[in-house]
């Protein structure tokens, strides 16, 4: 069985092979330069699976090309509400998802940095900007400035663990 993932070595492709340890299981993985291609390709049955955004299989999904079976956050997605995540599928624990970030560069002055977070914060708590982000299938954190250090600092852990273990290169 196939499954195409944007881009290799990206979250998805990890995302992947957490699923395929965990499910105990070999797949064929296809890389993508991005989710559209994914998305096309699953409508056109080039591939048998996909692990790409909500946003990204939103219109073949729409149109009848595609079933989303389960998403890879903790919680379930706000815009589709009757799709379980993978740890309801009987993969306890399985959290792997893609995210963004807002980074400054090395060295920017701690006052410019809280004014920044303060923004950010202000925005994510605004409904209309909650509502936009919840019809793209997007799951808003809005935490301080340590708490994504934090995050960021397990993440890389993790990711550095399934890399090692997949041996996943770039080349």
């Amino acid at each position: 069985m196939s499954y195409g993932t944007p881009p290799a070595a990206g979250m998805a492709h990890l995302a992947g092979e957490v699923f395929q340890k965990q499910a105990g299981i070999k797949l064929i993985h296809t890389p993508y330069r991005g989710g559209a291609d994914a998305a096309r390709d699953i409508a056109a049955g080039v591939v048998d699976a996909v692990l790409i955004t909500t946003s990204s299989i939103r219109p073949p999904m729409q149109a009848g090309q595609a079933r989303v079976l389960a998403v890879t956050s903790p919680q379930r997605v706000p815009t589709l509400p009757d799709v379980p995540t993978l740890a309801e599928s009987g993969f306890p624990g399985y959290d792997m998802n893609d995210w963004n970030g807002v980074f400054a560069a090395a060295g920017t002055p701690q006052p410019i940095i809280d004014r920044l977070a303060a923004a950010i914060g202000k925005a994510t708590a605004d409904a209309s900007v909650r509502q936009r982000m919840d019809a793209a299938g997007a799951i808003m954190v809005g935490n301080s400035p340590a708490e994504f250090a934090t995050w960021l600092a397990a993440q890389r852990v993790i990711c550095e663990q399934v890399i090692r273990e997949a041996g996943i290169t770039l080349g």
